[in-house]
């Protein structure tokens, strides 16, 4: 046991290290000689009983080091600005009409001026008939761009290289329009992205209200989408093989990145699912803290800008770490880890409460009755989900009936959007928030958690239910 405890925390320790890389790497100059003394330092260490710090500095240099690749990459980018240039690349994401009814989406590049290079690209343009996982060409002037994307382009000139699209995306559009087909606006527009994260989709006005109220986050793709769709898969198939199950479950995991749109918050919900599939089907557990901080470092590895400037993925981590490690330690210290209800209503407070400062420092914006809004919103939002699904498939399989079916959907999106909109209302404040508040806050979170942590914290009811099934696993391997 004191083994798997000490593998637990350095796996956990050298992810908040490799994480950390990244951060103080960005900003200020790593020359490549600290990178590699901190490396021979790691070479050393490792033949020694200081094998443990070996790995941490060596993940604290893996970041420095990507966090280098990142700023050479950048500069590069920030070279061309105010100049015109040629883009290839790639939509990647769902083109929507902005508020100056403009078309607006990213572009994955993959050549600059006939070269090979990778990043994303905000484009604001006419409207033209373009679709997700077209091949473009642009031309124009590039800017600066704050956000998820690295620079933009205002009104290039557009050439499609290549309409083709998957069968999974020509699937994906006839869900999306079945959904709107089945589900008035802008409740299906909500709907999507209560789904799959379709933020873009979702009008700004809405857009605003949700960040009124705190709950952004129910639009940028957590585990929390994930976890519904696995525990449906694991209820139902309950009777059948492990192996059934965990494949069932992968390929539904796959088609839903695939569905989504593979962005950094995206990938992050797949891999936090799979991985807690993954110790289960073993016969393993897996801590929330490990887990957060292992999928944190894995995807910010993979796009470091998500770390640094994706609010989504920042909202979703935020609020994925207040369900899995706040709430419990609440529930258990308030005497409510037995009671359903009361775990969903700290679920919902523990989201608020870590989402809050992101939401005040890129909004402005506060509600005082928001937290009453996340308490009677969050609990809906799975329900409001499968709703959501039934309804976007009968429209899909039986659209004479399905307007019936799409019924339930409806009254309940209506009564959330209702509940965001007038929670919205209700004397909002404008507090704008600076980093150094986020830190602070942050901080006093996490001091907090120290001091009452209990030995055992108590995990969210789903979570525990794949856990249990570990140690049953642990049990029939013993036997």
């Amino acid at each position: 046991m004191k083994t798997t405890i000490h593998q637990t925390t350095l796996i956990t320790a050298a992810s908040l290290a490799f994480l950390i890389g990244l951060v103080i790497g960005r900003p200020m100059f790593v020359s490549g000689a600290l990178v590699v003394g901190l490396f021979a330092i790691t070479l050393v260490l490792g033949r020694s009983r200081w094998r443990n710090l070996a790995i941490i500095i060596m993940a604290l240099t893996l970041g420095l080091w990507r966090a280098g690749q990142v700023r050479w990459s950048d500069q590069i980018l920030a070279s061309h600005f105010g100049q015109s240039v040629r883009l290839e690349g790639v939509v990647r994401d769902d083109p929507a009409l902005n508020d100056q009814n403009q078309l607006s989406f990213s572009l994955a590049t993959s050549r600059l001026d006939d070269r090979p290079y990778r990043t994303n690209i905000a484009v604001f343009t006419h409207r033209l008939p373009i679709r997700r996982g077209y091949q473009i060409a642009l031309v124009g002037k590039l800017k600066p761009s704050i956000g998820a994307n690295q620079a933009e382009f205002s009104f290039p000139q557009t050439q499609i290289i290549s309409d083709h699209i998957s069968w999974l995306e020509r699937w994906r559009l006839r869900f999306f329009a079945a959904e709107r087909a089945m589900i008035p606006e802008p409740l299906a527009s909500f709907a999507l992205g209560l789904l799959i994260g379709a933020r873009a989709l979702i009008p700004k006005t809405l857009q605003a209200q949700l960040a009124a109220v705190g709950l952004s986050h129910l639009v940028a793709v957590s585990g929390y989408n994930l976890t519904i769709l696995v525990d449906g898969v694991r209820r139902v198939f309950r009777n059948s093989s492990k192996f059934f199950v965990l494949a069932l479950s992968l390929w539904l995991i796959g088609g839903f990145v695939a569905v989504a749109g593979a962005s950094a918050s995206i990938v992050r919900a797949g891999a936090v699912s799979i991985l807690v599939l993954a110790a289960g089907y073993y016969g393993r557990t897996i801590k929330p803290v490990l887990l957060i901080a292992l999928v944190a470092a894995l995807t910010a590895g993979l796009n470091p800008h998500a770390l640094y400037s994706d609010l989504g993925w920042q909202l979703s981590f935020a609020a994925f770490a207040g369900i899995l490690i706040v709430a419990p330690i609440l529930g258990e210290r308030l005497g409510l880890s037995n009671h359903p209800l009361g775990m969903i209503a700290l679920e919902a407070l523990a989201a608020y409460l870590l989402t809050l400062p992101l939401i005040l420092h890129s909004f402005g914006t506060f509600t005082p009755i928001a937290p009453l809004t996340n308490l009677i919103v969050m609990p809906l939002v799975p329900i409001a989900m499968l709703a959501s699904f039934v309804a976007g498939l009968a429209g899909l399989a039986v659209p004479l009936v399905g307007g019936w079916l799409a019924w339930p959907a409806i009254l309940l999106l209506r009564f959330i959007v209702g509940v965001i909109e007038t929670g919205s209302k209700l004397h909002p404040l404008t507090v704008q928030v600076s980093i150094g508040f986020m830190i602070a806050w942050y901080g006093l979170i996490i001091g907090w958690l120290a001091a009452i942590w209990p030995k055992r914290p108590t995990p969210p009811t789903w979570y525990n239910d794949i856990n249990r099934e570990a140690d049953h696993v642990r049990t029939q391997q013993m036997a």
